[in-house]
């Protein structure tokens, strides 16, 4: 083999043992906008994109890792640190703590147990998954998962397809555009969005939603508030909102076009402070009604709740 494949072989692939804690500093050359996988079970990993084709890879090794593998396939680069088969604790000793830099056109997978993860700057698309740990994500786009059991998330500037999960954990989205779903158990969602078309399911959480711009918005929640506020609708926008022993507070400009049809059953209660539209109250039984349009009803919003408050308010 010449020298030259030689060099090329090496730029394309390493893989190394490495003792517990072991620091590590490695680049490798990688194609400007391929695929980059990393794989890293426990301890603080930061991801950021840079204008340059290479992975580099610096930080330190978890106490438990038996090496780390990076390697390069075509478009195709992967980030692994090895670990055990086997491991008694996952409490003990050192997570690594490691800090990488990947092409910013790059997509990406990442995957990891117990760990926390920074990333920003991505523009390729990003998966991330954690099991136990929190995820902070900044000026991402593309297609973009954001899932964590037992963690929060926290993003800002994201644009895109982006999709939010967590369970045990809060969300707080600042600034972020395109098309957003949130999903959530046993958490709060917080966002001021710029985002026109969201979508939100939360089990026992609270959701305070901000908006600029709505065309499509659709909440359901069990046992948690909602508090909403939306400024403008988009012509033909539509808003469906369903709760199940939640109290909804929506809050509009005092010049928004809409027209609405809400329903409240088992003891719920509706309380208009947009109009002088009056609530309808059969004369047996716990449900209540209200219909009525506003300013030319450009937009359709339909509220539905079981024992819960529905309270209509201007900005």
């Amino acid at each position: 083999m010449t020298k030259k494949l030689i060099a090329i072989a090496l730029l394309s692939i390493s893989s190394t043992f490495a003792f517990a804690g072991e620091k590590i500093d490695e680049v490798l050359s990688v194609s400007s906008n391929g695929k980059v996988i990393i794989e890293n079970q426990r301890g603080d990993v930061k991801i950021k994109g840079w204008n340059k084709s290479e992975i580099k890879v610096t930080g330190e090794l978890d106490d438990k890792a038996v090496g780390y593998e990076l390697k390069r396939s075509g478009n195709r680069t992967i980030f692994k640190v090895k670990m055990p088969k086997k491991i008694h604790s996952w409490n003990s000793g050192e997570g690594s703590n490691l800090v990488i830099h990947i092409p910013m056109k790059s997509n990406l997978d990442f995957e990891g147990v117990n760990v926390n993860v920074d990333i920003a700057e991505v523009e390729g698309g990003s998966d991330i998954e954690t099991i136990n740990g929190n995820i902070s994500a900044r000026k991402l786009s593309g297609k973009v998962n954001l899932t964590t059991v037992n963690g929060g998330i926290r993003s800002k500037e994201l644009v895109g397809k982006i999709h939010y999960e967590t369970v045990n954990g809060d969300i707080h989205d600042t600034d972020s555009q395109g098309r957003l779903r949130f999903d959530a158990v046993n958490g709060d969602i917080e966002a001021q969005t710029k985002a026109e078309d969201i979508r939100i399911e939360n089990v026992n959480g609270e959701i305070e939603l901000k908006t600029e711009l709505i065309q499509r918005l659709e909440i359901s929640t069990v046992n948690g508030e909602l508090d909403l506020s939306i400024p403008r609708f988009s012509n033909n926008a539509r808003v469906q909102i369903e709760t199940v022993s939640g109290n909804v507070q929506l809050n509009l400009s005092k010049n928004a076009s809409a027209k609405f049809e809400i329903e409240s059953h088992a003891g719920g209660r509706i309380k208009n402070n947009l109009t002088n539209d009056k609530v309808n109250k059969p004369k047996y039984g716990p449900s209540s009604s209200l219909e009525f349009e506003m300013s030319g009803g450009k937009a359709d919003i339909e509220i539905d709740t079981i024992s819960g408050r529905i309270s209509l308010n201007t900005l």
